[in-house]
C-alpha cells in the first residue's frame, strides 16, 4: 500500500504487519472479530 502526501510530494510505503515490535498486535483472519463488527446486528448496535 502507497500513502502519497500531496502537499509535501512525499510517498510513503505502509506494510501491514501483524504485530508492532511486540507492543501492539492486530489480529489477523480472527471470526471474532467478524462477528464482533460485521453481523448486522452489530452494525444495528452501532447506530444506539
Amino acid at each position: 500500500m502507497h500513502a502519497f502526501n500531496v502537499q509535501t510530494n512525499h510517498m510513503t510505503r505502509l506494510e501491514q504487519v501483524q504485530e508492532i515490535s511486540g507492543c501492539h498486535r492486530i489480529p489477523v483472519n480472527d471470526q471474532s472479530l467478524y462477528n464482533k463488527i460485521l453481523r448486522v446486528s452489530a452494525l444495528w448496535r452501532l447506530g444506539d
